[in-house]
């Protein structure tokens, strides 16, 4: 993973890889770098971590929950950027009514454009929305 301080709004994601936005309300933004192939790699080892079976994938609970948690750890500080970046690809890849959309268009831009932006935010009122692109999806 990639680690640097840049403006957001001139960050683009190099060729190969996958950038993963967590804009949260009220917390300071994060981007984490990796490779397109890790993907699975990161959402099985935090899957194994957590004692998510694949069932648990389509509840809303399990998405509720795992929000919850990171939630917790960026406001008291105990997650580090690993967890935080594989918490919120699961979030992003498993949201219960809308995974396979956010999936296509991951898989869509990694075909088309060799590199995909997935930016993960949340409001005031704690609502989530996930955006997939070539660039951050500043919302």
């Amino acid at each position: 993973m990639t680690r640097a301080r840049i403006p957001l709004s001139v960050f683009r994601v190099p060729k190969g890889k996958v950038a993963l936005t967590l804009l949260l309300h009220g917390r300071k933004g994060l981007t984490a770098v990796f490779d397109a192939t890790d993907i699975d790699t990161w959402l099985a080892a935090f899957e194994a971590g957590m004692g998510i079976e694949m069932t648990d994938r389509t509840e809303s609970w399990t998405h509720v929950q795992i929000r919850e948690l990171l939630r917790r750890a960026l406001d008291d500080g105990s997650a580090d950027l690993d967890t935080c970046t594989a918490a919120a690809l699961w979030l992003a890849l498993n949201h219960p009514f809308g995974s396979e959309t956010v999936r296509r268009h991951v898989s869509s831009s990694l075909c088309e454009l060799d590199r995909a932006h997935i930016t993960l935010s949340s409001d005031a009122r704690h609502m989530w929305s996930v955006a997939v692109s070539e660039k951050p999806g500043l919302m």
